[in-house]
């Protein structure tokens, strides 16, 4: 799973990820893991003053 940080200017200046086997990761958690993926990277965007 991963996404993007984007800067003031809109370029992608970065990527979050994460990553793991089925027993760490299992399928019912991937939503989970992927909106937390998601949430950190819109936070480090805000304050690269994206958004």
């Amino acid at each position: 799973m991963a996404a993007p940080v984007f800067n003031q200017t809109r370029e992608v200046i970065a990527a979050i990820s994460i990553s793991g086997v089925e027993i760490q990761i299992p399928k019912e958690k991937i939503e989970y893991y992927s909106t937390l993926v998601l949430d950190a990277c819109q936070e480090l965007s805000e304050k690269l003053k994206y958004i």
